[in-house]
């Protein structure tokens, strides 16, 4: 199948693609419900969980990640030659690198960074330079104190480079500054922490203008990772993810390095950049066992394999999200590419990102053409335009509430309060009905 192809098979079975759009009676997609939440024939459902919540920030999970799985490598960056255990993660231990300076200089001001640590160039992007165009002012400042009338709130530029590079600090100087007192604030630190303290501003990928600044705690992102490896069935056995998608966003730095650390899984990164050679060469040589991608990034791989075939037959699962997979691709990647066990996955920045997700013992027909069942701790309801719950079968627009609903967009109240309202449903702006027969698990 081709790429074109893909784009066709979406735009004719699409969900509504921008956040916060108003819901429109005609795209749909389906979910299916779970046995233990039937509600007579209404499209509400509630998944009360098989597992309890864990109450733990970032820094303990870290913490546990050492505890359980030390001597296991946690990360390996193919391009970059390293290998990093967890023990060694701990020990040495987001804006989107596309963004132009406009964009660059909207997401700075919006939630009043004060310090961006970055590389001097990636690809075509060379972000020093894009900075000196925002705030000329840096090409003349000491890097000690910034006063940047574009950007007032930034008062730290930490490059990683060797060179030096005007009004910044080089990143490697930094770290090598840092003695055992800093370790003991860092700690002090820590202990102040709380699950539920917001911890990141995760920007939307900007489909209806600017990008939104999504707040989220530590309790929504752990858990939510903790979500995704369980019905992925990432306890039964050791993993190795090949982590292609970019880790800027919910996908990848929460099912892909979260998702890694609370279950000792391997995070495989096969360049800087989405590279599919690189990626079907890497699950070879690393003996991956499970691929993240979404459905044009897969139709790649799968050529790739085609073109090239290698061993890849330590492939058995993986995950597939970012839009509607069509049938024949699932078919496509459960035989030629040994992912039997795959899931699709559905979710939003905005819900930490996953409310919905497959099983891995699925057939090709529910990961083609439904978002699979409501994750673990989730309630999710179909509703008409004045938010009642439709019935089954009836289309209406998918609204979430669980411990995954952000707190809110940064500095937008309005913004926020029309996504959700004071009784914590996220109205999502996806057209989706409940299917009518029941068969999980």
């Amino acid at each position: 199948m081709s790429v074109s192809a893909v784009r066709q098979w979406l735009q004719h079975n699409k969900l509504l693609t921008c956040l916060g759009q108003k819901w429109s009676p005609s795209p749909v997609k389906s979910f299916r419900r779970q046995r233990s939440s039937e509600t007579l024939s209404w499209s509400y459902v509630s998944n009360p969980g098989t597992w309890p919540l864990l109450g733990i920030h970032l820094g303990q999970m870290v913490d546990r990640a050492e505890d359980m799985f030390g001597d296991r490598e946690a990360i390996v960056s193919i391009q970059q030659g390293k290998r990093r255990t967890f023990s060694q993660v701990k020990q040495e231990v987001n804006i989107n690198p596309a963004y132009r300076p406009n964009e660059m200089e909207y997401c700075l001001n919006k939630v009043s960074v004060k310090a961006i640590i970055c590389h001097e160039k990636f690809k075509t992007s060379d972000y020093h330079q894009m900075l000196c165009q925002i705030a000329p002012e840096l090409l003349s400042s000491s890097k000690d104190d910034l006063n940047l009338s574009r950007l007032p709130f930034l008062k730290r530029v930490i490059m990683c480079s060797e060179k030096d590079v005007s009004g910044a600090f080089k990143f490697g100087d930094l770290y090598d500054a840092g003695d055992t007192s800093h370790v003991k604030i860092l700690g002090d630190i820590s202990a102040r922490l709380k699950s539920d303290d917001p911890f990141n501003i995760q920007f939307t990928s900007g489909t209806t203008g600017f990008p939104k600044a999504a707040i989220l705690t530590h309790h929504m992102l752990v858990n939510n990772a903790y979500g995704v490896g369980k019905r992925a069935q990432y306890n039964k056995s050791r993993v190795r993810i090949c982590l292609s998608v970019p880790l800027y966003h919910c996908f990848g730095c929460v099912a892909g390095a979260l998702t890694g650390a609370l279950y000792g899984a391997t995070c495989v990164l096969p360049t800087e950049a989405y590279n599919p050679e690189a990626c079907v060469q890497a699950i070879q040589d690393e003996r991956v066992s499970s691929c993240y991608g979404t459905p044009t990034m897969f139709v790649d791989i799968l050529n790739e394999q085609r073109r090239k075939p290698r061993d890849i037959s330590s492939l058995s699962t993986g995950i597939m999200a970012g839009a509607p997979c069509p049938q024949e691709l699932v078919m496509a990647v459960m035989n030629d590419l040994n992912m039997k066990d795959f899931m699709v996955m559905y979710g939003m920045t905005e819900t930490s990102p996953v409310s919905f997700q497959c099983y891995p013992t699925d057939s090709p027909q529910v990961k083609s053409s439904t978002i699979g069942f409501p994750s673990d701790h989730i309630e999710a309801k179909v509703a008409d335009e004045d938010g009642q719950v439709v019935r089954i079968g009836e289309a209406g627009e998918l609204c979430i509430r669980g411990y995954c609903n952000f707190l809110g967009y940064w500095g937008d109240p309005e913004k926020t309060e029309e996504t959700m309202g004071p009784d914590r449903w996220l109205k999502t702006g996806y057209s989706v009905f409940r299917m009518p027969e029941w068969e999980k698990k």
